[in-house]
This record gives structure tokens, C-alpha cells and sequence, in this order.
């Protein structure tokens, strides 16, 4: 499985499930490494380690990572990137 495998699995004992959501739209747009580096970054800022990431936090964090993420992301690709990110968001509130 390699990097791919590793880096994935670091991402869900870092925040669960909903980052790996989080990381599978995010590596649509820009490469699974930067997803990631920014992901752990935003998480870090945050204070979120080690638990599974609620709903809310998952926005915060959602929120957090576009600042990163526009140095990453086309220009072009953005607006879709930002729908994308709100309806994973509002899929992750109906699964409370």
C-alpha cells in the first residue's frame, strides 16, 4: 500500500473517520501530501489530537484548512473544492 496506506492511517488516529472523509476530497484537488501536511497543521492550531472529530469541529477544521489549501489548490478548482467541503460537512451533521 506504501505512503498512501501509512499516511491515512496516521490521518485517522489523528481525528478518526471524518478526517479521512475529509482527506478523500481533499486529495481530489491537491496532492495526498499536502492534504495531509495542512489537515495536521489545521489540527495542531486546533488542539484536536487523538479523538474522533465531532461535527462542528469537523467545520472548524474545514474552515482552518482553506487557508492552507489555497497555496495548493488552482485557482480554477476552488469553487468546487468549497461545495465539496460544505456538503461533506452537512453529510457528517445528518450522520449525528
Amino acid at each position: 500500500m506504501g505512503h498512501r496506506g501509512q499516511a491515512g492511517g496516521a490521518a485517522a488516529a489523528r481525528g478518526g473517520q471524518r478526517v479521512e472523509r475529509l482527506l478523500a476530497v481533499l486529495e481530489r484537488y491537491v496532492a495526498r501530501l499536502s492534504a495531509a501536511a495542512v489537515v495536521k497543521a489545521s489540527m495542531a492550531r486546533l488542539g484536536y489530537v487523538d479523538a474522533e472529530l465531532s461535527p462542528d469541529q469537523l467545520e472548524r477544521l474545514v474552515a482552518e484548512t482553506m487557508i492552507g489549501l489555497r497555496l495548493f489548490c488552482a485557482p480554477t478548482r476552488l469553487p468546487d473544492l468549497m461545495l465539496e467541503l460544505a456538503d461533506l460537512c452537512d453529510l457528517e451533521r445528518e450522520r449525528r
